[in-house]
């Protein structure tokens, strides 16, 4: 790793002024990134089975931005066993609606919350587990713990899993961000000027997909951290399963799965 310990930078996406345009585009290129690279594909089997065995039918994700791994990554758990019926819900402090949109249309079981959802200072008002893609990095550890005890409150399971790391390859990655982001861009959709505009005119979106990518890697838990993490909640009761598992990409998936004990709640 570069660091050992995590450093928290502020990321550009995290101001309350960013421009709507800004981050729409730059969340719309990471989702579109995400999922044509598979970066989740590793966690399928593990995620599948928890929820097969537990038989788990409503995911709410949480900080979803353009909608993550949405809906290929439901479809994959699906065919890996998890429930047929399996439903997704799509939330965010700044929901992307026409993103959620897209989504649904291509998967009606993924659906989006239109209303804003802050998970520091309100619990999560929907039954289902949790799942924070590429997400959980925002918050500093005092936050962190807030934001876990609001998510756990109804005693939901959750899941945590980041494909950034602290290492000297997910920072070179972040670095080719401009150049990705202005191939991927003629392939995103909707198509909108203004995304056009902010890539080619000005390149505030590679920009800040470059810059908070780099934040991000510097951010990302630990597999280490992240059981010092659900050690802060031990009170809470949940069995947790917290690890690195790798697929055929240079980049693994850190993830942290949890359930609360049996026979509690």
């Amino acid at each position: 790793m570069l660091f050992s310990r995590r450093l928290h930078g502020i990321e550009l996406l995290d101001i309350p002024r960013c421009p709507g345009a800004i981050r729409d585009g730059a969340t719309d290129y990471l989702q579109f990134i995400i999922r044509s690279g598979n970066a989740y594909g590793p966690i399928v089997p593990i995620l599948a089975s928890a929820l097969a065995e537990h038989e788990v039918c409503e995911i709410i994700d949480l900080c979803s931005g353009g909608g993550g791994p949405w809906p290929q990554l439901r479809s994959a758990l699906v065919k890996n066993g998890a429930p047929g019926t399996l439903r997704v819900r799509l939330t965010d402090l700044y929901p992307n609606e026409s993103a959620f949109a897209k989504n649904t249309a291509c998967d009606s079981l993924v659906t989006g919350a239109s209303a804003s959802l802050n998970i520091e200072h309100e619990p999560v008002p929907y039954c289902g587990m949790r799942t924070f893609f590429s997400s959980f990095h925002h918050f500093a550890p005092p936050v962190a713990e807030r934001v876990l005890r609001n998510a756990l409150k109804t005693r939901q399971p959750i899941l945590i899993a980041e494909v950034t790391q602290r290492g000297a390859i997910g920072v070179m990655f972040m670095l080719l961000a401009p150049l990705l982001v202005w191939l991927a861009t003629p392939q995103l959709r909707p198509f909108t000027w203004t995304r056009i505009f902010f890539t080619y005119v000005i390149p505030a979106i590679p920009f800040v997909v470059c810059f908070d990518g780099i934040v991000s890697c510097f951010r990302t838990y630990s597999p280490a951290e992240l059981r010092e993490l659900v050690r802060s909640v031990n009170d809470l009761q949940y069995e947790w399963r917290v690890g690195l598992v790798r697929g055929r990409g240079p980049l693994p998936v850190t993830f942290a799965l949890g359930f609360p004990t049996a026979g509690e709640g």
